[in-house]
């Protein structure tokens, strides 16, 4: 079995050089701030698919990601495990949610297909504690693929009913897993085409980028010459088809090559990857945010993780014990420091959460006071966001509608007997 070692290797306190930046003019979502003039998620990192038990169970390296600063981290939530087809229970996606809140980062929560607009609406139930923001699918444009008419169907159903069940969160899309549409050149264009038609706008827009897929010989190269103007034709887009209006636009999984290139276990490389993105994405003024593909989720085989999760891979420069970071985290941490006015190793300001914890559910009071098979019974109270049943005296009701944090409701169920009525919530049972 693996064990999780308890050490933590320091960070390096070596600060990359300071450059004044001109103040980027790219709108800014809620909490974000400039940092040296760079929009303060530019700094972001992604927690993916759980390829490996890795961020979300590893308190070491969220204690760790939470000294370095990390504004922001975009995190993927499934109704079905992209890795063996099971169901994800509620409790998966919360511990995720939590993960993200314990490091100190505002929480992008990605709501990936297959979903339905139920499934998707009790998943910002559940997440609203958590997290405000929210991307619709992830790579509709790759897998599993969804047509860019059919994703117009979902994000004109879904988006409206959740704006106006969960104020104050946000939507955006397409969450392509390139800038313009991987197996359809135009899905970004139409979608933002589209969404101005139909009058439901985004709150931002996102896309995917893996920058070094000609190869580790022009990857350097590449990144540099690319990143202070990549996102420049769909800002563009977004100028022409929402006049007047600030959306932001970012990129939510960016790094080398997920494909498990040898080069990605060089970590002398990775780390000079690592600074040449951020130096160029520091003077891109179309992009809002990015978050790096990934924190630690055995991604990309392993090759992209920023900190190690098991003793077997081959990187050149990375410590032995699980949870040690990569050079390339620390190059971020760095650069966190550098254009955030820190000093790094623990000294960066980290932001507040986005919202406080979630309460226990407690009832106030129910009606009608009795009923027969089938009546529907509302429960008034607080606490139940995620509510997951309701029982009357043990047996479960039927139907279950989690209304609001402050009212759910079922229907009697077959069996039911006189007694005490309760609620169970993610946080807790109230009677």
């Amino acid at each position: 079995s693996m064990v999780v070692l308890a050490m933590l290797v320091p960070l390096a306190v070596l600060v990359p050089q300071h450059v004044a930046h001109a103040a980027s003019s790219a709108p800014l979502l809620p909490g974000e701030t400039l940092w040296n003039g760079v929009p303060s998620y530019m700094f972001g990192g992604d927690d993916t698919y759980n390829y490996e038990a890795g961020f979300d169970s590893n308190t070491s390296i969220q204690s760790q990601v939470k000294a370095a600063g990390v504004p922001l981290i975009r995190a993927s939530m499934e109704t079905v495990d992209e890795t063996n087809g099971n169901p994800v229970p509620d409790s998966k996606n919360i511990q995720i949610a939590q993960a993200i809140q314990n490091s100190g980062a505002t929480c992008m929560a990605d709501l990936v297909q297959p979903v339905t607009v139920s499934q998707a609406l009790h998943l910002v139930s559940i997440l609203r504690p958590y997290c405000s923001i929210f991307e619709v699918y992830n790579e509709p444009d790759y897998s599993p693929a969804v047509t860019e008419p059919n994703y117009m169907t979902f994000w004109n159903s879904f988006v409206p009913q959740a704006r106006a069940q969960f104020p104050g969160t946000l939507y955006g899309g397409p969450v392509l897993a390139d800038e313009y549409g991987l197996n359809d050149p135009n899905y970004m264009q139409n979608f933002l085409a589209d969404a101005a038609a139909s009058g439901v706008a985004p709150d931002f827009v996102s896309f995917h980028w893996y920058i070094c897929g000609n190869g580790q010989s022009t990857c350097l190269s590449d990144t540099a010459n690319s990143t202070p103007t990549h996102g420049k034709t769909v800002a563009n887009w977004i100028a022409q088809d929402f006049p007047g209006k600030s959306i932001p636009l970012g990129i939510t999984e960016w790094n080398a090559d997920p494909g498990n290139p040898s080069y990605a276990y060089d970590d002398a490389f990775m780390s000079q990857f690592e600074q040449t993105a951020l130096t160029g994405f520091e003077q891109n003024p179309y992009l809002s945010f990015a978050t790096e593909f990934s924190l630690a989720d055995f991604a990309g085989w392993g090759t992209l993780d920023m900190f190690r999760l098991d003793s077997g891979e081959a990187y050149t420069n990375t410590p032995a014990a699980i949870g040690s970071p990569r050079p390339m985290f620390t190059t971020l941490a760095n650069e966190i420091a550098s254009e955030s006015g820190g000093t790094g190793g623990g000294s960066t300001p980290t932001p507040t959460p986005t919202n406080p914890p979630p309460a226990a559910p407690s009832i106030s009071g129910f009606s009608p006071s009795s009923g027969a098979v089938g009546a529907t019974v509302t429960l008034n109270g607080s606490g139940f966001t995620g509510a997951t049943s309701v029982s009357f005296n043990g047996v479960a009701g039927t139907h279950l509608v989690d209304t609001s944090d402050s009212q759910v409701s079922a229907d009697v169920p077959s069996g039911a007997t006189s007694g005490p009525v309760s609620v169970t919530t993610p946080n807790g049972t109230a009677t």
